[in-house]
């Protein structure tokens, strides 16, 4: 099972990742994912990977789930990454010195382009003593800060 893993995580590295790795602001050499079974269609530009998914961040953030898409686009000749897509159940946890977050729910997808994570289904999202719970939410990671205007 061990070979079976490191064996698609090589074929993952040696396929498709460097037809994505053209991306200018993601590079994707800054996750590994592990998982039971990998699925490569060249076709639709999609890496699906299958059964104990595990993707581990450089920047400490390790998310497990039983399924995990990764689709590509072709921009000027290039391949790049356009999404990742959780469809099932997934947990997702950040450890830093003096923050520990967890996140659990029913999906997510994270655009590239956009810089757009959206979770959806049963999110609850707990750090140290703070708990959200909701339906939906939409994190731009590229936000700056925030307005209001009075009405």
């Amino acid at each position: 099972m061990l070979i079976l893993r490191i064996f698609n995580r090589i074929i993952f590295f040696l396929i498709l990742l460097p037809t994505l790795a053209c991306a200018e602001t993601v590079k994707l050499e800054d996750m590994i994912i592990n998982s039971d079974h990998l699925k490569i269609n060249q076709t639709t530009m999609e890496a699906t990977f299958n059964g104990s998914v595990v993707l581990w961040f450089n920047n400490g953030i390790i998310i497990e789930t039983d399924k995990l898409i990764i689709t590509a686009t072709e921009l000027n000749n290039k391949r790049r990454p356009e999404k990742i897509t959780i469809p099932y159940k997934f947990r997702a946890i950040q450890n830093e010195k003096n923050n520990n977050t967890t996140i659990i729910g029913d999906k997510a997808e994270y655009i590239f382009r956009t810089e757009e994570l959206k979770l959806s289904g049963n999110i609850n999202i707990q750090s140290e003593e703070n708990f959200i719970k909701c339906e939906e939410l939409v994190y731009l990671t590229n936000l700056k800060n925030i307005t209001t205007k009075d009405k």
